[in-house]
């Protein structure tokens, strides 16, 4: 309604001014609706029939309704896009159908539901005897449990028997037992099929059984076949030597859509599982087949693959990255955000082994597309984890990432300063137990469990380096000037300390290795001397300073001089290995090395690098962001090293890197020795003794 109001404005006591307001309206032009409407009827499916009381629910979640008494249903206010609409109800199978949704407007989503019957459900779906069971049971089931479940087993081979052979079901579990007999049977795998028939669909159960060969390798494999259906991405088949000696294999696929690892090893006894995955991706629907070939020196077998894409196409694959921000009990996951149309969720799966799969533990899961990150807390330390994310769409089809680890670091202990040494410049420690060790500066000094005792030695000197190859048979070592021969040896023969610097030509000692008592190890400047418990041999080497020696065995040993020539002992002779000098690292000492294997050693460097040995070959690995020099190292094991350096920096290396420990000084750590894993003790240069527990 319009209306129109005079209002007189007295601007004097003889003059009336009317003033018009015109045109006001009671109706605003109302808002532009930006949501729609999902309506339907459910049905019958066999004869169209109205289904009343039927629960519709919708992905992305909007709201649940109820059918009326015609089956109609209605859900409003509903944003835009693509929506799954899901119809259940008791006593019939769940039906879905997609559509999509635009503003102002209604869409119609009409669903018919089957009316559920009996289903064959079994379960193994293939059965292993191995080498020596002769019987396992399955169970058959009525999955819907309407109606009554009949059904018949029969097997296609005379060495397999199944009881019973047939039977009834309605609501609970039925047993079969199948038996094999190995009797009269050649080494080798045996392959057959049990088979179920029903009122309720049919299925197909894979059978294995190998007769132990005692002369050769034997491959042989859980299963022939994998079904990975339309919605499965990952199945694992596992390899065996079921004969003797060492089974070396190698596999292959032939569709890019097959993914397989390993694909290569050798089996003594323990089986290795093999993780098989699909990728739908950006393939059309329909029935997909492929095949692994698996080569050995035990025999050659092949799997077949079968594997379905739905009508509506599989949503992309995420990327799962390394994990980060790695801690002793969390670490960080991220993957790539998908942002299909179809998307219903993210599930992240973790577990103890390689081959993660939606069996595994499940650690994450959102329905929001952008919450594509999880810190995984509560783990345990110095513990290896699996990841892999899976997406579902709509239809509740999985798409699996890649699978990732990664190692949570181990619980550390800590650095505090235990005692002060006044043996002025300090440069070794060498402990045989927590309650026995020795240290040198100007003299040696002796730790009892108790206090630190200076010990009684033919003079005192600048001694560099102490080794004991038992606790009767120690060697010391150093030297006044450097460079000049009018260094020092002593020896502990389990009395006392003796002068045996005459048998090295009274050589500067900087480092040895007392093996045993009969085998000992001295470096010099430009030689290595080497004392069999009789006689003393002296070895030239194109080297400066030797400043560290360390034997993994009698036959396998490695030296370092100053400038970074590194050689190594193969029980004959000392050869050159690498000049680090030249590969990587020009700047400062290379005053320390350690082995915890023959494969795993590091040589410490100036300038805050670290040379590393692995498997063969070296590579340059920095530990610090300020320019110092690492003076020692000691490592535990091949995941598990120490280092120190200038200034009391600490250092600690992990499958996840070098991190920098907290340290009671700011004096330069001079060496680092552990009695265990959990107990080490270091020395710096003004004679501060440090202990790590």
């Amino acid at each position: 309604m319009s209306f129109r109001r005079i209002i007189f404005i007295i601007v004097s006591p003889f003059v009336v001014c009317p003033y018009f307001i015109v045109n006001c309206s009671e109706n605003p032009t109302p808002p532009e609706i930006l949501t729609g409407t999902i309506s339907g009827k459910v049905t019958d499916y066999s004869d169209g029939s109205p289904l009343a009381n039927t629960t519709i629910t919708t992905v992305p979640i909007t709201s649940s309704v109820n059918t009326n008494n015609s089956g109609d249903y209605s859900i409003t206010d509903i944003q835009p896009g693509t929506y799954a609409v899901s119809a259940n109800k008791s006593g019939y199978q769940e039906n879905t159908v997609v559509v999509d949704v635009e503003a102002n407007r209604t869409t119609t989503a009409d669903i018919a539901l089957s009316i559920l019957t009996p289903t064959l459900s079994v379960s193994p779906t293939y059965l292993d005897f191995g080498t020596s069971t002769t019987s396992l049971p399955l169970t058959v089931q009525n999955g819907t449990q309407v109606g009554t479940l009949t059904w018949a087993a029969g097997v296609d081979q005379n060495w397999m028997s199944v009881s019973p052979t047939s039977g009834s079901v309605t609501d609970g579990l039925q047993q079969i037992t199948v038996t094999v007999d190995r009797t009269d049977l050649e080494p080798g795998n045996n392959y057959g099929t049990l088979s179920i028939t029903s009122n309720g669909g049919n299925q197909s159960i894979g059978v294995v059984m190998v007769v132990h060969n005692p002369n050769a390798p034997q491959l042989s494999v859980d299963r022939q076949h994998l079904d990975f259906d339309s919605t499965t991405s990952l199945l694992e088949v596992t390899i065996s030597n079921t004969g003797t000696g060492t089974l070396t294999w190698s596999l292959t696929d032939d569709q890019t859509w097959i993914t397989v690892n390993p694909t290569s090893g050798s089996i003594n006894t323990t089986p290795v599982r093999i993780s098989v995955m699909v990728d739908r991706a950006g393939m059309d629907p329909g029935d997909y087949n492929g095949g692994i070939s698996i080569s050995s020196n035990g025999g050659n077998v092949t799997i077949t693959v079968a594997m379905s894409v739905s009508e509506s196409g599989a949503i992309p694959a995420p990327a799962l990255m390394e994990p980060d921000n790695i801690t002793q009990t969390s670490m960080d996951l991220a993957w790539t955000r998908i942002t299909d149309e179809r998307f219903l969720r993210y599930r992240l799966y973790r577990s103890l082994t390689a081959g993660v799969n939606e069996s595994s533990t499940l650690v994450f899961e959102t329905v929001n597309s952008s919450q594509n990150t999880y810190s995984d807390q509560g783990l345990m330390s110095a513990t290896t984890y699996y990841y892999r994310v899976y997406v579902y769409d709509i239809f509740e089809q999985a798409v699996p990432s890649n699978e990732v680890s990664a190692t949570t670091r181990a619980t550390t202990g800590v650095w505090s300063a235990a005692a002060t040494i006044d043996a002025g410049s300090c440069y070794s420690i060498y402990m045989l137990s927590d309650n026995e060790g020795y240290a040198v500066g100007y003299g040696i000094w002796r730790w009892d469990g108790t206090s630190w005792a200076q010990e009684t030695t033919p003079d005192t000197m600048q001694l560099y380096t102490i080794s004991f190859s038992g606790q009767n048979d120690g060697w010391a070592g150093g030297g006044d000037s450097y460079g000049d021969d009018d260094g020092i040896l002593y020896h502990y023969n389990g009395i006392q300390w003796v002068d045996e610097s005459s048998n090295i030509g009274n050589k500067d000692v900087y480092s040895i290795e007392a093996l045993s008592n009969d085998n000992i190890w001295i470096g010099c400047f430009a030689k290595i001397y080497h004392y069999d418990g009789t006689n003393w041999q002296e070895i030239e080497l194109s080297v400066t300073d030797i400043d560290d020696i360390d034997f993994i065995s009698p036959d396998d040993g490695w030296l370092v001089g100053r400038w970074g020539k590194v050689y190594h002992y193969n029980g004959m002779g000392w050869g050159l290995d690498q000049d680090l000098y030249t590969y990587g690292s020009p700047y400062g000492y290379h005053n320390s090395l350690s082995f915890s294997d023959a494969n795993n050693g590091w040589v410490s460097s100036g300038s805050r690098f670290m040379h590393r040995f692995f498997n063969g070959q070296w590579s340059l690995d920095t530990l610090s962001q300020n320019t110092i020099d690492i003076r020692c190292v000691f490592a535990l094991s091949s995941q598990v090293v120490f280092a120190g350096g200038d200034d009391g920096k600490l250092f600690r290396y992990d499958s996840n890197g070098w991190e920098e420990l907290i340290s009671p000084t700011y004096e330069d750590i001079r060496q680092i020795y552990f009695v265990s894993n959990t107990s080490g003790w270091a020395i710096t240069d003004d004679g501060t003794v440090l202990r790590y527990q």
